[in-house]
């Protein structure tokens, strides 16, 4: 039977990056938005986050969907949750680190 989890994290992911990008928050916010203090030192600097992050959470939502579709492999099933929390880890940082790192280059 497929495993559909990974899938739906994917679609989360894409229309949290898409939420992102089009209905930016209009004002720093904890609750809503890419929130560092990198991201919150101007509102250029906070704009440009949250188009930024926008755009790296869509690029994850792919590799997100990608690693659900090889988890589902009858081969790798007994170690498929391993690899979705690690892959899912390793989402987190990318955003992040990614995000930060233009943050330092442009501002």
């Amino acid at each position: 039977m497929f495993n559909w989890t990974m899938i739906g994290g994917a679609v989360f992911f894409l229309l949290s990056g898409l939420l992102l990008i089009f209905f930016p928050p209009k004002k720093k916010s904890h609750w809503y938005g890419y929130h560092t203090m990198r991201s919150s030192k101007s509102d250029d600097a906070w704009k440009f986050a949250q188009y930024y992050a926008g755009q790296q959470i869509i690029k994850s939502a792919i590799f997100i969907a990608i690693i659900g579709i090889i988890c589902n492999l009858k081969v790798i099933q007994d170690i498929a949750f391993a690899i979705q929390m690690s892959s899912l880890a390793l989402i987190a940082l990318f955003i992040f680190y990614t995000t930060e790192k233009q943050l330092k280059c442009k501002f």
